[in-house]
C-alpha cells in the first residue's frame, strides 16, 4: 500500500521540509520517533497514526511533479499510477479507510485528531475551504472530546503541546469558514478559553519543560509563529463577521476601529517577515507566510468596506472604494506571486484552491468599484489584473473545482468589462444595474453559491481556450 521505504521517507521529510511550516499543528520531533519505530515494527502502529502518514503522503504528492527525482524509484513498480492527482487520492481515500477501521467516531486519541486536521487542511487548500466543513465539525467535536480545549490530566509537557497545538489547529482553520459562512456565529469558539500552545521551536519542547524564550526576545521568530498570528486573526474574523452581520454593519465607529485592528496585524506581520518593507531572500516560507497572512486582511477590509464602497449608496465613502480597489489589486498580485514567483514554486499548490477563491473575492470587488466610477477615469492597471488573473486561471481550469468555478466568472467578469470600453457598445442601463445588484450580493467567498443562471443568461464566453502551460 505505502510507497517504497526511500520514497515514503522522501514525501514525509519534503512535508516537514516545506509543508508543515504553513500548518504547524505537528510536533515534528515526535513524529520522527514515530516514523522511525514504525519502520522497526510496522504491525505495531495504531491505525489512526497510519491514517496521519496517508494523509502527510497525500498532501506531499499534491505539491510535486511527477518527473521529482524524488519518485524515480516509484515509477519503477508498475502498481502506481503515474497521474500525482490520482495516486495523492488513493492515499487520501486510504487515510479515511485507517480513520472509519479505528472507529474514529467513537474511538480516538491525538493522532486521531491529527489526521483529520491534516485533511481538512488539503482539502481546504487543494478544493475550496467549503468543502472541509463537514470533516472539520467531526474534528472539532473530537478536540472537545479529547479536552483539547483544556488543561485537563496528561502525562507530559508534550503531550499537553500537541493538544494545544490542535486546537490552535481547530481555530484557524475555522478562519476560512468564518468567512466562508458568515451567517454562522463562531464566537463559541472564541469564548472558550483555551491555552494556546507555546510559540517555540520544536526543538524547545521536551517531555520535562519548554525552552521559553528570553525576555528581550519575546517576537522572535519561530515554528509556531504563524500560528500565532493566525489564531489571532480568528479571534478577529470571528469578531468582524459577527459585526458585519448585525444591525450595527453600518456603524462607522466600529468600521474605523476594526479597519484599525486589522492594520495592526499587519505592521506585526511586517516587522517579523519582512526586511526593510521588502521580502526576504533569506527566508523563502517567511514570505510565503507573510502572503498567505495578507489574503486574509485584505478580505477582511473588503468585508468591512463593501457596505460603503458605491456612489448609489446613502453610505458611500470614496475612502472605502480605494480600499475596495487597493485589496481586490493585492489579492490579485499574491494569486500571481504564488502562481508565477520561482522562489514560491514549492507553495504553487496553494493557487489551486483557497488563494484562487481569494483571487476571485479581489476580481469581484474591483469590478464593482470600477463599475462605479466615472466613465473617464483610467481603469488600464485594473483591467491588466484581472486580465493577466484569467490567463493564470486558463492554466488551472482543470486542475480542482474551484479552479474551474473562478475561471468560468472572470471570464465573465472580463467579458462584462468589455462592454464598457470606448470601442464596445455601451450596455444597457438595466443590464448594468443587475450585475451590480450581483456583484453586491453575491458570496465572494463561495464560488458554489453563485448564481450560474445570471452569467449563462446574460454572457456567451468563447467554447474553446488558447493552449495554456497545465502546473501540477
Amino acid at each position: 500500500m505505502l510507497p517504497p521505504t526511500s520514497v515514503t521517507e522522501y514525501l514525509v521529510a519534503r512535508y516537514f521540509g516545506t509543508l508543515s511550516s504553513l500548518f504547524h499543528i505537528l510536533h515534528g520531533p515526535t513524529f520522527q520517533n514515530q516514523f522511525l519505530a514504525f519502520l522497526q515494527e510496522p504491525e505495531k502502529v495504531s491505525l489512526s497514526w497510519l491514517a496521519l502518514l496517508f494523509a502527510i503522503i497525500s498532501l506531499t504528492l499534491k505539491t510535486i511533479e511527477a518527473s521529482d527525482a524524488g519518485l524515480v524509484v516509484l515509477w519503477q513498480e508498475t502498481s502506481f499510477p503515474r497521474d500525482l492527482s490520482i495516486l495523492s487520492q488513493k492515499y487520501r481515500n486510504a487515510a479515511m479507510m485507517a480513520l472509519s477501521q479505528d472507529q474514529f467516531l467513537v474511538r480516538h486519541e491525538i493522532s486521531t485528531l491529527e489526521a483529520l486536521l491534516i485533511l481538512v487542511h488539503m482539502i481546504s487548500h487543494n478544493e475550496g475551504p467549503e468543502y472541509g466543513w463537514a470533516l472539520l465539525g467531526s474534528a472539532t467535536n473530537i478536540a472537545i472530546a479529547l479536552k483539547c480545549h483544556m488543561d485537563g490530566p496528561v502525562p507530559n509537557c508534550l503531550e499537553r503541546q500537541r493538544r494545544r497545538r490542535c486546537w490552535a489547529g481547530i481555530l484557524i482553520t475555522h478562519t476560512y469558514q468564518a468567512l466562508c459562512f458568515r451567517d454562522i456565529d463562531l464566537t463559541f469558539l472564541v469564548n472558550m478559553k483555551a491555552t494556546m500552545p507555546a510559540w517555540v521551536n520544536d526543538s524547545d519542547i521536551t517531555e520535562q519543560s519548554i525552552i521559553e524564550p528570553p525576555p528581550q526576545l519575546p517576537n522572535r521568530l519561530t515554528d509556531m509563529t504563524l500560528i500565532k498570528f493566525q489564531v489571532r486573526l480568528f479571534e478577529l474574523s470571528t469578531q468582524i463577521c459577527s459585526h458585519i452581520s448585525s444591525n450595527d454593519k453600518l456603524n462607522q465607529t466600529l468600521l474605523y476601529r476594526y479597519d484599525t485592528a486589522v492594520s495592526k496585524e499587519q505592521v506585526e506581520w511586517d516587522a517579523i517577515y519582512l526586511v526593510n518593507g521588502g521580502r526576504s531572500i533569506l527566508n523563502t516560507a517567511g514570505y510565503a507566510h507573510w502572503c498567505t497572512l495578507q489574503t486574509y486582511a485584505h478580505q477582511l477590509y473588503l468585508l468591512l468596506h463593501r457596505p460603503f464602497h458605491s456612489s448609489r449608496s446613502s453610505q458611500f465613502r470614496a475612502e472605502s472604494r480605494e480600499k475596495c480597489i487597493k485589496s481586490g489589486l493585492a489579492l490579485l498580485d499574491i494569486h500571481h506571486q504564488f502562481f508565477e514567483l520561482p522562489r514560491l514554486k514549492c507553495y504553487r499548490w496553494l493557487v489551486k484552491g483557497a488563494i484562487s477563491c481569494n483571487a476571485l473575492h479581489g476580481a469581484v470587488a474591483l469590478t464593482s468599484c470600477m463599475l462605479d466610477m466615472p466613465d473617464d477615469s483610467d481603469m488600464t492597471e485594473h483591467i491588466s489584473a484581472i486580465d493577466a488573473a484569467v490567463v493564470r486561471m486558463e492554466a488551472l481550469k482543470m486542475k480542482s473545482p474551484a479552479c474551474s468555478n473562478v475561471y468560468r466568472v472572470l471570464r465573465c467578469l472580463r467579458s462584462y468589462l468589455s462592454r464598457r470600453e470606448p470601442t464596445q457598445t455601451i450596455m444597457t442601463e438595466d443590464l448594468e444595474t443587475r450585475f451590480e445588484d450581483w456583484a453586491n450580493n453575491v458570496d465572494w467567498f463561495n464560488p458554489d453559491a453563485i448564481d450560474w443562471a445570471y452569467w449563462d443568461t446574460n454572457y456567451t464566453t468563447p467554447q474553446t481556450d488558447g493552449n495554456q502551460t497545465i502546473l501540477t
